[in-house]
């Protein structure tokens, strides 16, 4: 058995890759920045937690240093500093499938830099790039999409909704890291991460509309003006639900941009099911 940290156990993704190496019989210690709900359930399950900011050094040279395994959660741009302490161990870093096909927006540049000298600096790290991460509440994608179409029986889609893409469920991506980070010989240093079928936007829309109470009229909006209006809001410095680079890649195919290639198994429907049933707890609590 292995000493597992995982870094970012206040996180949907962070919670269950440490759950699920704690089921599997390893040591796990793992770490957050703001307490909360999903922190105590990791330390219920028999899973270490302690509190840690990514820019106390000292704190996280000591903890990576009393593991055999480290996982870091957070996007690469915020945990490439680890690397410098992980040397030669086996470590998993997140990035996103975006860096091989969005090459002009500021984001993926940054983390395409995060990954080279993640890679210069950990020579043993394993680098996964997911497409779409989906299934919790604050996902960032087709949550916020479900929370939108609960409000009204139609809906604007950007473009002709033909791009294709295959979004991963959180789950799936956390089972695909724990095995990357344990899988002997080390598997290579990029590995993408999707779902188990791709689907086009509109059908992407069509399954979210279905499982937020039947058929949504959804229309497309020509991109073109809706890119002048958006860039135009941003000169001004205002934000929309949508930002202009996001606009921009709507055109484009987003699964897996190379290979090797890892597939998660849960069906998109049941997944978005998933996702409106804890979208419709967290309302009733509230």
């Amino acid at each position: 058995m292995a000493r597992v940290l995982v870094v970012g156990v206040g996180g949907a993704l962070g919670c269950e890759i440490a759950i699920n190496a704690r089921q599997l019989g390893h040591t796990v210690t793992a770490t957050y920045r703001t307490n909360s709900a999903r922190v105590s359930f990791a330390s219920r399950s028999g899973v270490k937690t302690e509190h840690l900011e990514l820019n106390d050094p000292g704190g996280l040279e000591q903890l990576i240093d009393g593991a055999d395994i480290s996982i870091f959660t957070p996007i690469l741009t915020l945990s490439k500093t680890a690397a410098r302490f992980v040397r030669d161990k086996r470590a998993v870093f997140f990035s996103s499938n975006n860096v091989a096909i969005d090459q002009t927006a500021d984001v993926y540049r940054e983390l395409r830099d995060a990954e080279a000298y993640v890679s210069g600096s950990a020579p043993n790290a394993l680098i996964i790039r997911p497409t779409m991460i989906y299934g919790f509440p604050g996902d960032g994608n087709i949550s916020r999409l479900a929370a939108w179409m609960q409000r009204s029986p139609i809906f604007a889609m950007p473009g002709d909704g033909s791009a294709l893409q295959q979004p991963i469920f959180y789950r799936d991506l956390a089972q695909i890291a724990l095995s990357c980070a344990l899988e002997e010989p080390k598997p290579e240093p990029i590995v993408y991460a999707a779902g188990p079928i791709s689907i086009s936007q509109s059908q992407l829309f069509e399954t979210v509309g279905r499982a937020r109470g039947g058929q949504k009229t959804i229309f497309p909006i020509p991109l073109k003006p809706l890119l002048l209006a958006v860039a135009g809001l941003e000169r001004i410095g205002l934000r929309g639900p949508v930002s202009h680079a996001q606009l921009r890649r709507v055109l484009s195919d987003k699964r897996p941009a190379g290979n090797p290639v890892r597939l998660g198994q849960t069906d998109l429907s049941a997944g978005v099911a998933a996702i409106c049933d804890a979208l419709d707890d967290r309302q009733a609590r509230s």
